[in-house]
């Protein structure tokens, strides 16, 4: 009978210590996000698999997978840099502010055909301007900044001056640019498979390399969600039992 009770001493002990615990990551949970995606030109570039789908509708089928989950959580805003009526390093746009309804956010993606360059820290820059003091945001992008750079300026700058902002980055087939692209390796540095991964490493985010729609729905879910609470609460328990 003693070692039941203390059986279940310890197990609400650990719930309870779970709890604890998770009350400020509920917190971080409740920040706001918003992904800058990639609708630059080279989002047009089909899959090497068939059906060939462009990169485009990969990453919009990750998103219908993802972004339901994700904004049951937080509210989600989408920035989408690349097509637009001005130049082509100049189209920055707020297609959608942060909100919990995921097919607002896809009906913005609807219809977007990639064009123009990839002024990555621009977009950036203009995410972390709207959620200063704090928030989160996940750079979807298939290759380097090609609008004069700064990335890694803007990511020391960020940390210095809003701690409050986390730049998650995910690369989306970056590698597979190296193999269909003779050209792209011999104007590329030593970092550029792994994209403004500066921006991740000085703000504590993560950066995330990948190839599939099921590898970039799970990148998402990993930066956008919230799992990470109910991993602690269970490790915690087991521990106490």
């Amino acid at each position: 009978m003693f070692a039941g009770m203390t059986a279940l001493k310890n197990l609400v002990s650990g719930v309870a210590i779970g709890l604890v615990l998770a009350q400020p990551l509920a917190a971080a949970c409740s920040r706001d996000a918003i992904m800058v995606f990639d609708g630059s030109g080279s989002m047009a570039t089909p899959a090497a698999d068939p059906p060939h789908l462009p990169r485009i509708d990969e990453a919009r089928s990750a998103l219908g997978q993802a972004l339901p989950d994700v904004t049951s959580l937080r509210r989600v805003g989408l920035m989408v840099y690349g097509p637009g009526p001005l130049g082509p390093c100049d189209n920055v746009e707020m297609r959608v502010p942060p909100t919990r309804d995921a097919l607002a956010i896809m009906g913005a993606l609807a219809g977007t055909v990639p064009e123009g360059d990839t002024p990555l820290t621009k977009a950036v820059r203009a995410a972390a301007n709207a959620l200063t003091p704090e928030g989160i945001i996940v750079l979807i992008t298939d290759g380097r900044e090609t609008c004069g750079g700064g990335t890694c300026a803007l990511a020391a700058d960020l940390a210095a001056s809003a701690p409050g902002i986390t730049v998650h980055v995910i690369g989306f087939k970056v590698w597979e640019n190296f193999s269909r692209w003779p050209g792209f390796h011999a104007e590329s540095g030593a970092l550029e498979r792994q994209p403004a991964r500066c921006m991740a490493d000085e703000t504590g985010g993560l950066f995330i390399s990948t190839d599939s729609v099921e590898e970039l729905v799970d990148a998402l879910r990993e930066t956008l969600g919230c799992a990470v609470i109910g991993r602690v609460a269970g490790e915690t328990l087991l521990r106490k039992t």
